[in-house]
C-alpha cells in the first residue's frame, strides 16, 4: 500500500524516503512481533509452496517497477543519478527494503533504522 502512496508523491526522493520512512513506523509499531507478511513467507514458505513462490515473484517484480518508475522519474528530474539504471536501483532499493525490514524483527530502535535507510538510499543522490 504505501509504494501507491510513495510513487504519487511529488518529489521521486522523497518519495522513497517516505517508503522506508512508513516501512520504519510499521516495525516500530508492531509490539506484537508480527513482522511483514511478505517478509514472512518469503523466508519460511517460499520454498515449501510453488503457489506462495509464484505469487512472492508476482509481488517482487510489481514493487520493482514501481522502484524503477519512481527512479526514472527523480532521474529525468535530476533528483536522482544516473550512475546505475533505473532497473539496477530498483533492485538495490528493493533489497535494501526487504534488509530493513528483516533488521526490524530483532531491532526496533528507530534511530538506528532511519540510520539503516538513510544510508541504503545515500548512493542515489
Amino acid at each position: 500500500a504505501y509504494l501507491r502512496e510513495a510513487l504519487l508523491a511529488g518529489d521521486p526522493m522523497q518519495a522513497l524516503e517516505s517508503l522506508f520512512n512508513k516501512a520504519i513506523d510499521s516495525i516500530v509499531e508492531d509490539r506484537d512481533n508480527k513482522g511483514c507478511f511478505n517478509m514472512n513467507c518469503r523466508m519460511e514458505m517460499s520454498e515449501r509452496d510453488d503457489n506462495l513462490k509464484d505469487w512472492l515473484k508476482g509481488t517482487e517484480e510489481h514493487n520493482l517497477d514501481l522502484f524503477a518508475g519512481i527512479i526514472r522519474s527523480g532521474q529525468e528530474k535530476g533528483v536522482i543519478n544516473k550512475h546505475q539504471s533505473a532497473d539496477q536501483y530498483a533492485r538495490y532499493i528493493m533489497s535494501g527494503y526487504q534488509g530493513l525490514r528483516i533488521s526490524g524483527i530483532l531491532n526496533k530502535d528507530q534511530d538506528q533504522l532511519q540510520k539503516i535507510a538513510a544510508t541504503v538510499l545515500s548512493p542515489l543522490r
